[in-house]
């Protein structure tokens, strides 16, 4: 049986900076060998990513591609905002804001077509990055949230595109990623070329009239 897929946004290479200088700082050292984790409302490494569905079915890469390839087509880079320090029990988030992000996973579902486990079949409720996690218990959450909250300022930051991944146990092959836009602008600039070409063509069908014997015929009547 083949491992399951995985979908992750991906974040600015700024804001991903600032979640691993957080996660550098808070996260027990013993098991601080990830980079900074974006999830969704439950928690699971996922890799300096957005999780948005967690467990796809293995057998339809296919799917996940043709879908990946049409939801990044449609969108541009969101803005998100780093807005708030949450405690998670035992550990402790940064929550993000992003409401389109909510559309670009369900438009993804859509165009998917495919069977959902019940952790996937769920509305995203949460968006979070995890900078400490595993902590010795719920005291030590509290102390760790009051000193990130101490540095903690908002910020803008950006979500660039999506990446399917296959889930190899801890370990996560990346299977394809593609940036939000790309495909868009290839578009927007092929638009622009047959628009080019499309005037050319009128401009040279007019020279040719205006040099035709019937018109010049009628211009030395018009003198």
């Amino acid at each position: 049986m083949l491992k399951p897929i995985i979908l992750t946004a991906r974040l600015d290479a700024r804001s991903q900076r600032i979640f691993d200088e957080l996660r550098r700082a808070h996260f027990p050292r013993e098991r601080n060998h990830l980079q900074a984790c974006v999830l969704g409302p439950h928690l699971a490494d996922s890799r300096r990513h957005l999780t948005l569905y967690h467990a796809l079915d293995g057998a339809k890469l296919d799917a996940c591609q043709s879908a990946l390839k049409i939801v990044c087509e449609r969108w541009q880079p969101l803005f998100f905002h780093a807005a708030r320090v949450r405690e998670l029990g035992r550990g402790v988030a940064i929550d993000l804001e992003c409401k389109p992000l909510f559309r670009v996973r369900r438009q993804f579902g859509d165009a998917y077509g495919g069977r959902f486990t019940p952790q996937d079949r769920g509305r995203l409720q949460l968006l979070h990055v995890t900078v400490a996690n595993k902590l010795a218990d719920t005291t030590e959450a509290k102390r760790v949230k009051r000193e990130v909250e101490a540095t903690f300022e908002r910020f803008r930051g950006e979500i660039v595109g999506l990446e399917l991944h296959r889930y190899e146990g801890p370990e996560w092959t990346s299977i394809e990623r593609r940036d939000f836009g790309t495909q868009s602008e290839s578009r927007r600039r092929l638009k622009r070329q047959a628009r080019r070409r499309t005037m050319i063509r009128q401009r040279t069908h007019r020279r040719r009239n205006d040099q035709s014997p019937s018109h010049i015929a009628r211009a030395n009547d018009a003198t």
